[in-house]
């Protein structure tokens, strides 16, 4: 028996020296032990090109951007977070897509480079909202849509190659879901810079604009050329409203007769006037005249994501604007 316990006190000396040769080993008291890693922070999908400052890399940790919590769900923030501007713009009661719009506005200082947001995504919160269906709950799906390029000036032909969309430290976006009616000879199949001509398309018979396009154009009674006009051309052309596209279409009168000569139904015209009237008066004819201008071009752009469907609620939303690698750039809550 006392050989027997003299090899228990031996067995029990050996297990404690290698225990305690295991903690010597270590490099440190907490070294030694399993830190659990830190959750990783919910992402946009596609965020690519980041800058060297914004990787999340090795030895950097996740410090580099910051982060901000939006309705409970953690977002990296853009490097231009806070420089646009959103706007609900009539999202709260508007439902056909051809008239609901937000904006967005580039409210950096000014001389503050401009923005290319070409490519950054708009999103909805429908996905954190419960709806009914014949008293069944669902989940609903997230509505999203990428800002598209645009032209910077729309020329009638409307053919141009489009370019990115660049917001200057005070331009503007109006940001239409669908696009614009247009069902006359001029098709709009662009988003566009507004200009001092633009208020020809607002007045155009077949085309339907929200929020309308403002009636800026140069007075019938600047156009060059107005003092040397016979007297009745003279007159007629003075009166001519502003950003009107005169009718000179041809028409049939009472008796049947084809009128091919007349302004606005005035058939006391000559050839010549008509042709002036047609030379200076509509949307082509004024961005002829006028391209180069230091103020044909506003601050304004009319952007059409295209989409069949309304993409804002008329409450409880948040209108979402990722930049091109998913980081947010700006929210709103309504």
């Amino acid at each position: 028996m006392k050989d027997f316990g003299i090899v228990i006190i031996v067995i029990i000396a050996i297990v404690l020296f290698w225990f305690m040769s295991g903690i010597s080993n270590s490099t440190g008291s907490l070294e030694g032990l399993v830190v659990p890693s830190l959750p990783s922070l919910p992402q946009i999908k596609n965020a690519t090109n980041r800058t060297t400052d914004e990787k999340i890399g090795e030895n950097t940790g996740l410090a580099k951007l910051e982060t901000i919590v939006v309705d409970g769900k953690t977002y990296y923030k853009s490097r231009w977070f806070g420089q646009i501007k959103l706007g609900r713009g009539n999202a709260k009661s508007a439902y056909q897509p051809r008239e609901e719009y937000i904006t967005l506005q580039n409210s950096s200082k000014r001389g503050s480079e401009a923005i290319n947001i070409t490519g950054w995504l708009l999103q909805n919160n429908d996905a954190n909202r419960l709806f009914e269906d014949s008293g069944r709950l669902y989940a609903g799906n997230t509505n999203r849509a990428y800002i598209p390029s645009g032209v910077e000036v729309l020329l009638p032909e409307n053919n141009q190659a489009k370019h990115w969309i660049n917001l200057k430290p005070g331009d503007r976006a109006i940001v239409v879901t669908g696009n614009v009616y247009s069902s006359g000879k001029f098709k709009i199949k662009s988003s566009f810079r507004v200009n001092k001509c633009s208020g020809y398309l607002e007045n155009l018979p077949n085309y339907n604009f929200t929020p309308t396009l403002k009636s800026k154009c140069p007075s019938p009674k600047e156009v060059e050329g107005l003092k040397a006009l016979p007297e009745t051309c003279y007159n007629l052309v003075r009166r001519l409203p502003r950003c009107e596209t005169p009718d000179i279409e041809p028409y049939r009168d009472r008796d049947g007769d084809l009128v091919r000569r007349h302004i606005n139904g005035n058939t006391e015209v000559s050839r010549f006037c008509q042709e002036f009237v047609v030379a200076n008066f509509s949307y082509g004819a004024c961005v002829a005249v006028h391209y180069n201008d230091d103020d044909f071009l506003t601050s304004d752009w009319r952007i059409f994501l295209d989409k069949n469907w309304e993409m804002w609620k008329n409450d409880r939303d948040i209108i979402y604007l990722f930049d091109d690698r998913g980081h947010l750039v700006s929210y709103l809550a309504y």
